[in-house]
Parts: structure tokens; sequence; C-alpha cells
């Protein structure tokens, strides 16, 4: 009797239990925190996965979160004599291969001749874009002492799923790879080997506009 009483409600436990097991569990973690995110910037976690594949622009806008790099081409510097205060000059085509647009930058100042009275190594640039886009911009500094070539590419992605624009800027320096060559009258003249492509470190930031 007592063994019969015993098994009776261990069954009666075991019976409750998996009732219990069968109801719906409560979520551990019914606030999610939100995404962290840097102020006035947007980065792939803000924009919707519609928006990178549902609409025209898509492309602008996952290439530019994706990009890491520009590209340059055709790199040439001349180095006056900065005792003959001789202008100098650099030139260099810029690709972008989230947009896919290249600009033409070039300058020729007394500013960049190394150690000339006038040399300013933090003089901007600005390029001159193909695409002729307003919203695209690009300009550059050159340290011709220490070889320094500083980049900022500004453009604009239309992001349809959330009804805005975003501001993408890529921004670095680094030293310039290009193979120089002095001559007696104290000039440089430096060329990017043909053929060669300078991928460009940069860091890119996105702001809506």
């Amino acid at each position: 009797m007592v063994a019969s009483e015993f098994t009776a409600s261990l069954l009666q436990v075991l019976f409750v239990s998996s009732l219990v097991s069968a109801l719906p569990q409560p979520n551990p973690n019914p606030y999610p925190s939100p995404p962290i995110t840097r102020e006035d910037t947007t980065t792939a976690s803000d924009i919707p996965p519609l928006a990178l594949v549902d609409q025209p622009d898509a492309s602008c806008l996952s290439k530019s979160l994706l990009l890491t790099n520009l590209t340059i081409y055709a790199a040439q510097v001349f180095k006056g004599s900065p005792f003959q205060a001789e202008n100098s000059s650099v030139s260099f085509q810029l690709f972008n291969a989230a947009t896919n647009t290249d600009a033409q930058c070039s300058a020729y100042s007394i500013a960049l001749t190394p150690n000339a009275v006038g040399s300013d190594p933090y003089q901007w640039y600005n390029c001159f874009m193909e695409s002729r886009d307003p919203r695209m911009t690009a300009r550059f500094q050159y340290d011709a002492t220490l070889n320094h070539l500083t980049v900022n590419e500004r453009w604009v992605c239309d992001d349809m799923a959330r009804n805005r624009s975003v501001q993408f800027t890529a921004y670095n320096f680094e030293w310039l790879d290009v193979n120089c060559t002095d001559s007696a009258a104290s000039q440089r003249t430096c060329v990017q080997p043909e053929g060669n492509e300078i991928y460009f470190p940069v860091e890119v930031t996105a702001k809506d506009l």
C-alpha cells in the first residue's frame, strides 16, 4: 500500500513537470540593448538590410561601407631646387572603387618645394572630379620633405529605404611609393613604376544628411 501510494505520487509529479515544460518560456532578455553607433555617423548596422539590396543606389551604400582603400595611378613628382626658388609639381590619378569614379589631382607651387622659402606641406589642393558630380570632392596635401601624401575625398549615396542621403569621407596620409632620381641641379624627379597600382589605405566615415 505504501509502495503504491509512492508510485502514484511520483507519477503525479512527473505529469505536472511535463505540463510546465510544455508551457512557453519567458525571453531571458526581453529588452535587448540598442546598437552602439558613433554620433553623427552611420555604420553598416544602422542601415536596414533591405536598403542594401532593394534600391538602385544600394551598391553605392554597400561598397562605401566596405571601402578600405583608394587607388593611385600615374603618380609623378618634380621637386625643384630650393636654392633657385623653383616651383615643384605633383600629379596623380585617384580612383574610388565604391563610386567607380576618377579624380585628376595636380598642383604646381613653390609650396611643394622642400626647404624653400614659402614651402608649406599643409596646403590643400583640389582635384578635378571626372564625374562632375557636385556632391563629390577630393583634395590632397603633399609633404615633399617626407614624401607624405594626405588624401581627403567625399561623396554622397542616396538611401532610398530611409529617404535620406549619406555622405562618406575617406581620409588618410601615407608615404608615397615612387621611384626618385636626383639631378646635379639639386632637383628630384619621382615617378610611379608603369603598370603598378598604389593601394592607398583610408579610413571611411559616414554621416546622414
